[in-house]
């Protein structure tokens, strides 16, 4: 257990102290005059639930139910330096959930929340994938110089790796599967677990000591420009993965044997449970999140399109952005999967965004937030 924890202080601190060195280094180049930079702090977000609004999710399904088996959650904060736009290096923390499950299993869930009767005589498919990490870590990136194509000025392509370097503190990872019968004012349910954790929320396991991951990920960008044409590819997560190191996990079959009704009639469960408990190594690796974005300059105002793919969901936007005399960009998009509108403005490289599919907060189901500042 010392050894343990003496580990996870030592990559700890071997982030702190190449933060702290880099940071002197590139502050005494500065006062030299040796390499002019921007230090940069940006904030990324973006939710996206089917089923039910953030906030009933947020609320134990309190709302209304719609069809739907996907959500997910991806947050990142990130602050550094950046060198005339070819290199930099940074800090960042992030937290990203993915969520699939049947609709049934949506539906089970959302009507046991809310009180609400079970479907009688019928047969519910049950299934519930969870991803789930967050870390803190150190980025280093560059990007090379716009280079021209067959000698082309008006065509140009440049690219843009991102390496980091990551610790992470939580993490859920595996599925819940099963059946659940209904018929005469009862159901029954049988269902298994296979799932690794840094956190047992489902039986409460006790933990010696907090486990802990350690690892990397590799995000690549490509840029090209051709005459009045810039087109964007990004592959977040091209590479990831995360060691964690004798990682609690839970392999059970939970069965509704025992139960009761309570005082309004809802059925209430003792089940009986069974299956295994351990640590082991195990490797975390998260989905790609990939961009296309396809943008076209005509003299006042630009047109553009963006795909994003992301653990199996295609996210469709369209666009036009207006330029105005300071200059300051505004742009206004329409994404087709979730129907949400989105504004932002852009002044050199200062940038702040925000997407929405509903002014309601009970009725929002996608939050797009971003927040880009140079100094």
């Amino acid at each position: 257990m010392l050894l343990h924890i003496n580990q996870r202080h030592i990559l700890i601190t071997f982030l702190l102290t190449a933060y702290s060195i880099v940071s002197a280094a590139s502050t005494e180049k500065l006062s030299e005059g040796i390499a002019p930079c921007d230090s940069y702090y940006q904030i990324e977000t973006f939710n996206y639930i089917e089923p039910v609004s953030i906030h009933a999710m947020t609320n134990d399904w309190q709302g209304h139910l719609d069809s739907g088996e996907n959500a997910l959650s991806k947050r990142k904060i990130s602050w550094g330096v950046n060198y005339e736009n070819i290199w930099g290096y940074g800090w960042f923390g992030r937290e990203d959930y993915f969520l699939t499950f049947s609709e049934d299993s949506a539906l089970i869930y959302h009507q046991n929340a809310n009180d609400l009767a079970i479907a009688q005589n019928r047969s519910h498919d049950l299934l519930i994938k969870v991803q789930h990490a967050r870390s803190l870590g150190f980025q280093f990136f560059y990007q090379t110089p716009p280079l021209p194509l067959f000698k082309n000025p008006n065509n140009k392509l440049s690219a843009k790796l991102v390496v980091n370097l990551m610790v992470s503190d939580q993490m859920i990872e595996g599925k819940i599967w099963g059946n659940a019968s209904t018929s005469d004012d009862d159901y029954d349910i049988t269902a298994f677990v296979d799932y690794f954790y840094d956190k047992d929320e489902l039986f409460g396991r006790p933990l010696e000591e907090d486990p802990f991951g350690f690892g990397s990920s590799v995000d690549l960008y490509i840029f090209w420009d051709y005459k009045s044409w810039q087109f964007t590819f990004a592959a977040l997560d091209a590479y990831y993965r995360v060691k964690w190191k004798d990682a609690p996990f839970t392999e059970a079959r939970i069965s509704t044997n025992t139960k009761g009704f309570d005082e309004n009639g809802f059925a209430r469960f003792d089940p009986v449970l069974s299956g295994i408990e351990g640590n082991q190594d195990y490797v975390q690796s998260l989905p790609l999140d990939l961009y296309l974005t396809a943008r076209y300059h005509l003299p006042k105002y630009s047109i553009f399109i963006e795909h994003h793919n992301i653990n199996s969901l295609d996210f469709n936007k369209l666009g036009i952005a207006f330029k105005s005399k300071r200059p300051i960009e505004y742009q206004l998009a329409f994404q087709t999967r979730s129907k949400a509108f989105s504004f932002a403005t852009q002044y050199k490289s200062q940038r702040i965004g925000i997407g929405l599919n509903h002014f309601d907060k009970k009725k929002i189901k996608t939050i797009e937030l971003f927040l880009q500042l140079y100094f």
